[in-house]
């Protein structure tokens, strides 16, 4: 999910790494789930503030923030009316 790293290693020595985003993963599970939805409503409220990784997994519109953009799409997508 959101968040995980992926490592190319030689040996125990680590040549490059990679962190995975799934557009609208904002709790790192993998799947788009009401979790996700709540992390984005609650984010959109003021209520929660996602950092890092789990904002860009947030920001669908890629604005730099939660707005009203991003919780509707993730809205319709979790109620299954809408993919990104």
């Amino acid at each position: 999910g959101t968040g995980s790293r992926i490592q190319l290693k030689d040996g125990a020595t680590v040549k490059d790494e990679l962190v995975v985003l799934i557009i609208g993963d904002t709790d790192g599970d993998g799947s788009l789930r009401s979790s996700d939805y709540l992390r984005v409503k609650h984010s959109f409220e003021g209520k929660l503030t996602l950092e890092g990784i789990y904002l860009t997994a947030a920001d669908i519109n890629h604005s730099g923030e939660i707005d009203t953009s991003d919780y509707m799409r993730i809205k319709l997508c979790f109620e299954g009316n809408r993919t990104f």
